[in-house]
């Protein structure tokens, strides 16, 4: 679910902020990140320090410009209900928050789907190689490298 939300952020900003970038510039790949500080919502965006060079100004600047558009966009997006808060801050980082029916939701879901909550068949059926020890043959072998090796061959079966 929020994994879903923060993909919908992303094409969110795109269609928004593309009325910023003329037909010779175009908008940066957006970037939704999250925050190491929790007071900083759940979901960050540096488009306005990628647009810095594009827009030829402050990324301050640009993401105060941004933020009314945003607000205007968001009434009119299925994803206001999620939304509690945007807010701009230095030096030019969009932050968003969500409300806490969008947490709520995460929780109805993983006790609906029980045991099976999480599961997804992302990579079924192909291989894929782990190499998980690595003992240097310039140096001697610890107990880190056996450790290494009993968790990534635990990880493998």
């Amino acid at each position: 679910m929020i994994t879903n939300i923060k993909d919908q952020l992303r094409t969110f900003l795109s269609q928004t902020l593309d009325v910023f970038f003329s037909g010779d510039s175009q908008c940066p790949e957006i970037e939704m990140d999250v925050p190491a500080e929790k007071q900083h919502g759940e979901f960050s965006s540096n488009i306005a320090l990628k647009s810095a060079k594009i827009l030829k100004k402050s990324p301050m600047i640009i993401a105060q410009e941004f933020y009314p558009v945003l607000l205007e966009a968001l009434e009119r997006s299925p994803l206001k209900p999620a939304i509690a808060k945007i807010e701009v801050k230095n030096p030019g980082f969009i932050n968003f928050h969500l409300s806490p029916s969008v947490f709520y939701q995460v929780i109805s879901d993983a006790l609906q789907a029980e045991i099976n909550y999480g599961r997804n068949t992302k990579g079924q059926n192909q291989r894929v190689l782990v190499e998980f020890v690595s003992a240097n043959p310039t140096g001697p072998l610890s107990v880190a490298h056996a450790r290494q090796a009993a968790v990534g061959d635990s990880l493998v079966n």
